[in-house]
């Protein structure tokens, strides 16, 4: 007789139905997750203790996939009668699905940065108390957000930050990064973020070698940023730094990726600014034109000392540090897609409550009509219709607004750029946005696609 083949899911493993519909089985520590239906769901489901997998009532796709979710540590053998967590089982949730939040928890800042799109540290929109916060996250656990990342203003500069993370850790809500400009970090509240369980990735601000100071308006924020950055590194933190590129910082990067290899972060993103909050009116942005050429001289320059990190090159492309160094474009927007994916991946929380589908929307006209946390639940929030207009905006509506957009070859390429953009350079979010018809119809993005190729073949 065959013994009974019984598993249970993994202590932090949650199962959650969401409106959309969608199913969703995930590791709030690690942020492991599998999108279930049909067979995945009905195993999942049954790996419950006492669901006996080996009686011959039992599909065979079910049992392999059973199988595959303990390989995959989502789950584990164990003797029948053992019972899942409440919190463990299939819960329906009253909202479409969002993978994660950005939360921002303070205004505060202690940098005067000259792009801050939240206009700190006059700290124009203020903060939360404790007291809102945690109930904040208790509408988290109502939504089934899986985890959080935190920004600020300055996140550091908010002393009870350690005692948020283990509001979320005690909420079994994952904290998976921090945006922070990296001058107040110490080995103690790196401590308290570590001894509540979480290592979340840092994304550091950091504007050039020689020229942090003048972007950040603090004398020795350039020191402090730095000496921030090599804390995380010694400590096994993985760092991504984030770059403002405008005229003057612009004369500092190929110095900075120098830098950064040796401190040996994992991920350099750069872009100019766009302009919202305090970067508005600003006389110092860089064209395409004066773009291109530099951040060619930075590419081979990376190629050169061995591809050291990965890269985020504004809208020019990604590259890699291990395989193919540049993959093409592989965006395919379809017109039945969503507008931006970002919207449903890491939404924004104002200081002050307001829900946004980005941060880019800050301080905008239509941020007003967007609902404030502190009066509905994140549920309700997350189904209000403003929100919903364009969280779930398709390609085929902004191609219906654009013309020039349904016969373009680079459509499937360019989708129009961003919402957002558009509406601060046209006035109106529903319009293409000009960069991308510049880069693409221009040629500028052919030509720099070209170049990386050479520059791939070269040095592989």
């Amino acid at each position: 007789m065959n013994q009974p083949q019984t598993f249970i899911l993994g202590g932090d493993w949650r199962l959650r139905g969401y409106s959309d519909p969608l199913t969703l089985l995930y590791n709030w520590r690690t942020g492991q997750k599998y999108y279930l239906k049909d067979v995945g769901l009905a195993a999942a489901m049954m790996c419950d203790g006492h669901t006996d997998f080996s009686a011959p009532a039992i599909p065979p796709a079910l049992r392999r996939f059973a199988l595959r979710l303990q390989q995959d540590g989502a789950a584990e053998a164990c003797e029948a009668g053992r019972t899942l967590l409440p919190e463990q089982a299939l819960q329906q949730v009253p909202n479409p699905y969002i993978e994660s939040l950005l939360l921002s928890i303070t205004n505060r800042c202690n940098f005067r940065c000259k792009h801050c799109y939240a206009e700190a540290p006059q700290g124009k929109y203020g903060e939360l108390s404790m007291e809102t916060l945690m109930r904040m996250m208790d509408q988290f656990v109502e939504a089934g957000i899986p985890n959080v990342a935190i920004t600020g203003g300055e996140p550091f500069a908010r002393p009870e930050l350690p005692e948020l993370v283990r509001g979320l850790r005690d909420r079994h809500i994952g904290f998976t990064e921090i945006f922070t400009n990296g001058s107040l970090l110490t080995d103690d509240v790196l401590d308290q973020i570590e001894e509540a369980g979480f290592h979340p990735h840092f994304k550091i601000s950091f504007d050039c070698v020689g020229h942090h100071d003048y972007m950040r308006g603090v004398p020795g924020a350039e020191e402090k940023t730095l000496r921030g950055i090599r804390l995380l590194r010694r400590r096994g933190f993985p760092v991504t730094v984030i770059t403002s590129i405008d005229k003057v910082v612009i004369r500092g990067l190929e110095d900075t990726l120098n830098l950064l290899a040796e401190l040996g972060v994992s991920n350099w993103w750069m872009a100019p600014p766009i302009e919202i909050g305090a970067w508005r009116g600003s006389d110092s942005n860089v064209n395409v034109d004066e773009l291109i050429p530099v951040m060619k001289t930075l590419l081979k320059r990376w190629f050169e000392i061995g591809r050291p990190f990965d890269m985020l090159l504004w809208r020019l492309g990604q590259f890699f540090s291990e395989g193919l160094a540049f993959r093409g474009l592989r965006v395919n927007y379809q017109d039945d897609g969503y507008n931006c994916l970002i919207t449903h991946k890491l939404p924004y929380i104002m200081p002050n409550g307001v829900l946004l589908p980005c941060g880019s929307y800050t301080g905008s006209e239509i941020s007003k009509t967007f609902p404030n946390l502190t009066q509905v639940s994140f549920s309700q929030a997350w189904n209000d219709p403003a929100l919903r207009a364009i969280c779930d905006m398709k390609k085929s509506e902004v191609k219906a607004r654009n013309p020039a957009c349904r016969t373009c070859e680079y459509f499937s390429m360019c989708g129009s750029g961003c919402r957002v953009a558009a509406m601060l350079t046209r006035g109106d979010y529903m319009l293409s946005e000009s960069a991308c018809c510049k880069l693409f119809r221009g040629g500028y993005m052919a030509d720099f696609h070209q170049y990386c190729q050479s520059l791939q073949e070269a040095y592989s």
